[in-house]
């Protein structure tokens, strides 16, 4: 049984320059949140997948410092670049080593992963929201099961 959680970054500052956003305060307090709500749900990745994104980046490294688990994550470029399909693909590949998977990511692409993965998912990522899914075989489209969804409200 493998267990992937999908998480949308947290709440992140504006500015021009998309890959250089940081986290706001807020967003630091809702990363530490929902990280917490993780470690209550059981949940300690064996990797945490993250895209090059200065706000995602700062997300992971919160989630993995409340978890103690700093040196678990890794950077893959088609997190932040690729198609939906790209993302899959490299989600599947380095998840496929492991038995459970933290991946934060932005929207639309961590809401179109879910909707892919999980048949009948549509709720709304709010900023550090972080869905849980379990697959019984090969991580694909439909084939996973709906474990958990918590946000920070």
């Amino acid at each position: 049984m493998k267990t992937l959680v999908l998480m949308r970054h947290a709440t992140a500052e504006k500015s021009a320059n998309d890959r250089e956003r940081g986290l706001t305060n807020a967003g630091r307090d809702e990363a530490a949140q929902i990280a917490e709500k993780l470690v209550k749900e059981g949940f300690k990745p064996d990797v945490i997948l993250i895209g090059d994104a200065r706000r995602v980046r700062e997300t992971a490294l919160i989630v993995g410092d409340v978890m103690g688990i700093l040196d678990r994550v890794k950077t893959v470029n088609e997190l932040y670049e690729g198609g939906l399909r790209d993302y899959i693909k490299a989600v599947d590949s380095i998840a496929a080593a492991c038995e459970t998977a933290l991946v934060v990511g932005h929207n639309p692409s961590i809401s179109d992963a879910a909707a892919l993965l999980c048949d009948g998912f549509t709720d709304h990522f709010s900023n550090a929201a972080a869905l849980g899914v379990e697959f019984s075989g090969a991580i694909g489209e439909g084939a996973g099961k709906r474990l958990f969804f918590l946000t920070t409200k």
